[in-house]
């Protein structure tokens, strides 16, 4: 069932003045831009317009300079997703960040991350995570080479892990 739109004007307040300030879990905060895409399609009546769009924009501005990459991704893609669909194409450009307008137009035009622009602290951890990917790949290609479907099995679990 779809939700009323007074019924999401109350959600989206409570997102704002309650959630935002007060949640620090990623599994909570990388949840909501779902919230805000789902919406992109949906025309709003003009009582309430303004101040759905004005909150949409605020949640999708702090979710899109979320320190958290998990959240700050998910906030780009439900960006994207909203922006694709919305009927209110003049309000999105008040959903990005201005500090961070550049890096979502990148996003947008789907230009690949610069990662020169990482810290060491971050750049460190995707050194981690490319030896990890890579380690996982020759794994995976070591375990096809033998060919049968229990092997294949065991390689693609070993991927997924």
């Amino acid at each position: 069932p779809i939700l009323p739109a007074q019924d999401y004007q109350k959600l989206l307040a409570v997102i704002q003045d309650q959630v935002l300030p007060c949640v620090k879990s990623s599994p909570v905060l990388s949840s909501l831009p779902a919230i805000l895409s789902a919406w992109g399609g949906r025309e709003l009546s003009p009582e309430l317009e303004s101040d759905v769009l004005q909150s949409m924009a605020s949640i999708s501005q702090s979710l899109i300079a979320h320190p958290d990459w998990l959240v700050h991704q998910r906030a780009l893609s439900a960006f994207r997703q909203f922006a694709e669909v919305t009927p209110y194409a003049d309000a999105v450009e008040s959903f990005m960040p201005e500090k961070l307008s550049e890096l979502v137009v990148q996003y947008l035009k789907q230009v690949p991350f610069n990662e020169a622009l990482l810290d060491g602290e971050n750049a460190e951890l995707v050194d981690v995570l490319r030896r990890r990917h890579e380690a996982l790949q020759h794994e995976l290609e070591h375990r096809l080479s033998f060919g049968t479907e229990q092997e294949l099995r065991q390689a693609l679990c070993a991927v997924n892990e």
